[in-house]
């Protein structure tokens, strides 16, 4: 069995593109438009949004707590595989960004699925109920990502899933010498989760790094 992970490159890249997940017609559309935006790195990998939809039907999750939602790309992804009653709230603190995910949630005919809340998301989050989500999802300003875990904890219900994106950083997690504040913070929540008795977890090497937690 292999030991190391393969990079996904060339012929190997290709093939992953071609049948490594699904990707709604709806998610395309809204993909390419986001391409479109000079911050179009902001939006999660196309696989990461598929597995996070997939967790969404694996744990039958009804509500789902998203922080940064940028152009909504992964919120419909959520709310596509919500059922009927379901619902994202999902929070960001720039309302010009969500502007055409507004429009192609509108167009999925999912908008009702869907719980925007503009502002702070530490302040929205600390207005929550305990226990009260299944599913959370975290890819925001990384400064922040501690305090976004730790309330995760707290709004995440037992049997519950965290997904955190970005857990590798660009590789800078693992430089001791970075001068990168967000590397250093998401290094120190990397080793914390890793020793949470609170929590079983895995850090997946899939596109920046996908940490995926169960809260015990």
């Amino acid at each position: 069995m292999a030991q190391t992970v393969l990079h996904l490159e060339g012929k190997l890249h290709t093939y992953f593109k071609k049948i490594g997940y699904r990707e709604p017609h709806n998610l395309t559309l809204l993909r390419e438009k986001t391409q479109k935006s000079p911050d179009s790195d902001k939006q999660a990998a196309v696989e990461v949004t598929a597995l996070i939809s997939l967790f969404v039907n694996i744990i039958k999750a009804k509500n789902v707590l998203e922080i940064g939602t940028f152009t909504g790309y992964t919120t419909l992804g959520i709310a596509l595989n919500l059922p009927k009653d379901g619902i994202v709230l999902t929070c960001e603190n720039d309302p010009n960004v969500i502007k055409i995910g507004e429009e192609a949630w509108g167009d999925a005919n999912i908008r009702n699925k869907i719980d925007l809340r503009i502002g702070a998301a530490l302040d929205t989050l600390k207005t929550l109920k305990p226990n009260s989500f299944d599913l959370a999802f975290i890819d925001a300003d990384k400064e922040n990502y501690d305090n976004y875990y730790e309330e995760c904890l707290r709004l995440v219900r037992p049997g519950g899933v965290i997904i955190i994106d970005n857990t590798f950083l660009s590789g800078e997690v693992a430089n001791p010498k970075t001068k990168n504040k967000g590397a250093k913070i998401i290094d120190e929540l990397n080793k914390k989760i890793n020793k949470d008795k609170r929590v079983e977890a895995c850090l997946i090497p899939m596109s920046d790094g996908l940490s995926v937690v169960l809260k015990n």
